[in-house]
This record gives structure tokens, sequence and C-alpha cells, in this order.
């Protein structure tokens, strides 16, 4: 009898563990994940599983928010950093994310079917945690949110989050979805639904995504990587580079991560580094007129900066005006693209061969499909080249007939710097609005007090007082632009205001020349001749040329 108990035993003991074996074997693809603030503060410390070879894994969201790193420690006690976040979800608490710098991660493959009510599945947390599924729910058509029996360990219960994105496995050791402890339920969110998560154009303006500054992963299409690429030029430095570097791996033909990842190189000085990228751009790169094309422009923007002498410590001298013009004409010779032709005229630009290079640009305009920068950059070389005010404004004529005003908005301003010079003030102060109403939003005290300058010596005063107030209103510690509003008050018989206005002057600036002699002048009109002749008489010790005139006048 002894005897049948044992057998009974070591069976029912061997069906457990059988039992158990796979779910068991998924421990090998879980982690323990770990997120840190930029200054180092650790953020939280919970669970994930590898769901790929290549790093490829599944977590919590929560642990992200505000992280700008992130480590895992994996089952055979190996540190790893999270490179970069495919996508996530706030509602659910799941996160996709990639581990970088490994190939031989143990998956754990994704079941394909839900696990069903009163079945057993297991927490794979530090020490796995059965539990039994109590009722499933179906969302968004496809995925199944499994509710689950609630673990009684005292951990779970006293630091839930620890737990939270932990695999949870059914019979056969498959992933049926991520563990997440809420103060309602606790469940498990189907891991193929975090498993589709993808990046697209789009996702550096995802609200989720961006409340971590850990990298967005790049896009598995070509055209949204590119787009991707765009987007994260805008944070620069180490950012950037890591994503031209994403961009190569994955699109190893194209010339896109290569001219990025040299400008990532040059913004930190890297010049050999970048020279040589754009060498293995050219090998690589299945448009290799492009390749040349992106070559010459990097040296191009370097020398646009940096002028290679003997002594500038930051020069590169492989990188000069003719090396530009070498790749060019390579591009040229492969595709003669007017792009390419363009940029042979902006080298020649480079180099000071004005004649050459609006010959160049003037060339190009000739052809069908032309633009208004053309003629713009036409202009720009004719203007070393002693020509006309009217040769000069007919080019920018030309430049503006042809763009959309928004493109153009940098040829009014041209052409009304030259209206200004022939003393055409109506003519600039048109072009000078133009300008302003397109850039408004970017216009600084300085675009002001030009614009203003225009339409003093035009003598438009009204709007003239109102752009040098505009302008001390965007700047109002510029004690220049105080005494040009005080100056035009005084001008206009305004004696109030042009007595406020030398008062914000000499606030700015209590020594500044011409608001001592404006303030002095208002002083002695309004029979304060005492005070008024001291403040003169500064202005003239302080260099002010008209002051001794006002002296003799009031004394």
């Amino acid at each position: 009898m002894k005897t049948i108990k044992l057998i009974i035993t070591i069976i029912i003991v061997g069906l457990t563990t059988q039992a158990f074996a796979q779910p068991q074997k998924a421990r090998n693809a879980t982690f323990k994940l770990v997120t840190y603030k930029a200054n180092g503060e650790k953020i939280a410390t919970t669970e994930g599983v590898f769901i790929s070879k290549d790093g490829i894994a599944l977590g919590a969201w929560n642990p992200f928010k505000g992280a700008a790193k992130a480590e895992i420690s994996d089952s055979k006690g190996k540190t790893y950093t999270v490179s970069c976040i495919y996508g996530a979800n706030e509602l659910y608490n799941v996160a996709k994310f990639k581990v970088a710098n490994i190939n031989d991660a143990t998956p754990i493959s994704l079941a394909t079917t839900p696990a069903k009510p009163q079945t057993p599945v297991w927490v794979m947390s530090q020490t796995p945690q059965k539990t039994v599924v109590s009722s499933t729910e179906t969302f968004l058509n496809k995925y199944t949110y499994t509710i689950l029996e609630g673990l009684t360990n005292k951990d779970i219960s006293t630091n839930p989050d620890n737990y939270n994105g932990s695999a949870v496995v059914n019979e056969k050791g498959e992933l049926i979805g991520l563990y997440n402890f809420s103060s309602s339920a606790q469940s498990a969110t189907d891991a193929r639904y975090a498993d589709a998560f993808q990046t697209n154009a789009l996702s550096f303006n995802d609200v989720t995504l961006r409340q971590t500054y850990i990298r967005i992963a790049i896009p598995s299409e070509l055209k949204d990587a590119q787009v991707y690429l765009m987007f994260a030029q805008d944070k620069g430095g180490d950012y950037y580079q890591d994503c031209a570097q994403d961009f190569i791996h994955q699109f190893p033909a194209n010339n896109d991560g290569y001219y990025a990842l040299a400008m990532a190189l040059t913004s930190k000085a890297k010049y050999a580094e970048a020279n040589a990228i754009m060498q293995t751009s050219i090998q690589n790169s299945k448009d290799k007129a492009e390749a040349h094309y992106n070559f010459s422009r990097l040296i191009q923007n370097y020398l646009n900066y940096i002028e290679p002498t003997d002594t500038n410590p930051n020069s590169f001298k492989e990188w000069n005006w003719e090396k530009a013009m070498e790749e060019t004409d390579n591009a040229i010779k492969l595709n003669s693209s007017p792009l390419y032709q363009q940029q042979r005229g902006e080298i020649l630009y480079g180099q000071k061969k004005y004649q050459e290079a609006y010959d160049q640009f003037i060339a190009l305009t000739k052809q069908p499909q032309h633009s208004g920068e053309l003629f713009y950059k036409a202009f720009l070389a004719k203007n070393y080249l002693n020509a006309s005010q009217n040769e000069l404004i007919s080019l920018l004529d030309s430049a503006i007939a042809i763009s959309d005003t928004v493109i153009a908005a940098p040829y009014f301003y041209a052409r009304a710097l030259l209206y200004e010079q022939e003393g055409k003030y109506r003519e600039a102060l048109k072009d000078y609005i133009v300008y302003g109403n397109v850039n408004f939003s970017q216009l600084n005290g300085n675009f002001y007090f030009q614009r203003y300058q225009c339409e003093r010596k035009g003598k438009f005063y009204q709007l003239a007082l109102q752009d040098i107030a505009h302008a001390v209103f965007l700047d109002i510690n510029n004690a220049d632009y105080w005494a040009e509003l005080a100056s035009l008050n005084l001008q206009l018989k305004k004696l109030d205001e042009a007595e406020k206005a030398a008062d914000g002057c000499l606030k700015a600036d209590h020594n500044h020349p011409e608001g001592l002699l404006i303030k002095g002048i208002i002083q002695c009109e309004n029979h304060q001749k005492e005070e008024g002749l001291k403040n003169i008489q500064q202005a003239k010790e302080l260099g002010n040329t008209q002051a001794e005139s006002f002296l003799e006048k009031y004394k």
C-alpha cells in the first residue's frame, strides 16, 4: 500500500514538474529593466521579455517616462543598453523597444490563441508565480485583454510596479501578454498588440513617445525613414548621429544616412571620420551621382564657416573649394541634373569666380524648369561685378515674378535695400512690408529699426513712429532704439512722448549721448534750463557733435 502511495506521489510530482517545464524555459527570455533620468537618478526597476534574437523586446511603458537611459540585465547576468523605442501605449502600459549590441538573445514565442478562463498561466517575475485566467476581453477586434486571479505574493502587492511588464505565459511557455497591476485588477495585455508597434514618419509627434528621451526607432519604410531623419536633425548631437547610423544599417544603398552621419560628425569637428563616411557612401550607394553631390554639399557647408589654413586648428586641409568642385563635376558626369549644375555655380561663387558663377546661374534660367532662386543667386554674383542698380533690380524682379511670395521673401528684402539706396523710399517700404508680413513671427527689433529708418527718410512719420516703438517693445534695453524714438517725437514736437523716450534711453544707458542731449533740450524747452544745460554739456563731453550748437542756443 505504501508502495502504491509512493508511486502516485511520484507521478503527481512528475506531472507537476512536466507541466511547469515549458513555462520555466520562458525565464531565459526575461530580463530586469532599469531606467534612469539624465542626471543618473533611477526611475524604476521592472521586468521585460525578448521576442527576437536581435534584441527586440516588450515591457511596461511607465518606466520610460522621463527616462534618458535604460538598461537590461538578462538571465545570464549580462547588461545591455536600450537603444530605441518602437512604440508604446499609456492606457495598457506596454512598450516595444530594441536592446543594442545583442544578437543571441533567447526569444519567447508569442501565443497565437488566447488563454481560456480557468486555465493556468505563469507570471515570469523574479520568482515565477502561477495564477489562473479569470476572464478575457477583446479589444481592437483582434487582441485579448486577460484578467487574472490576483497574485498573493507579498512583494507584488507591496511593490506592484516592479512586476509590471513581466511575461505572462501559458502551459506551453508561450507569451500571452504583459503583466499589469492596477488597483482594480491584475491583467495581461496581449503581447501581439505590443509587437505590432511600428514607427512611421509622424512618430516624432507621437504624444506618448514624446514623454521619453530615449530615441525613437527608425521606420521600416524608406520614405518614412527619410522624413524621420529630417525631424531627428532638429535634436542634433548623439541623437541625430545614432539615427543616421541606424538609417545606414537599414538602408545601406541610400545616400541619406551617410550624408546625415557625415553632417553629425562635422558638427563635432570630426572631419576625417566624415570624409571616410562620404567615401563609403560613394562606394555603397546605388545613386553614385547623388553621393558625389552630397559630398560636395558637405564640403561647401564646411567652407562657408571655416577657412582651411595652416594656423586654424579646426581646419581640414583635404576639404577645399577645388575638392568641392571635383565632387560636383563627378556628379555631373554621371547625371547632368540642373540641381548639380546649380551646385557648380555655387562652388564657383565660393571660389569668388563671380562672372563664371553668374554665367552658370543665368544659363540655367534658360531651361524650361527653373526657379526664382537662380535669378537671386545670379543677383548675388552680379553684385560683385560692379553692376548697375538697374541690372541688380532687374534680376530681383525676375526672381520675384516666378516665385511664391513666401519663397520670394528674401528677394523682396534685397530689393528693398536697393530701392532705399536709390532714395526710392516708397518702393522700398512696399518690399519691406511684404517681407515683414511673410516673416512676422520671426522678426526682431533690428528689422523694425531698419524699416523705421527707411520710413523716416521717406517722411512716413506715423509709420516710422509705430516701427521704432515696436523695436523698443521687442528690445526694451536697447538704448539706441529709445534714443531714436525720442528723436522722432522731438522732431514732431511731441515733447511729452519725447521726454518719456529719453528717460527710457537713459534708464537703459545713463551715459547715452543722444539720450542726454534730447533730455536736455526738452528740459530747456520746459524752462528747466539749468538741468537741461547740464545734460547737454554731458552729451558734448561724451562726444555728441550736435551738443555744442544747442549749448549756444540755450545759454
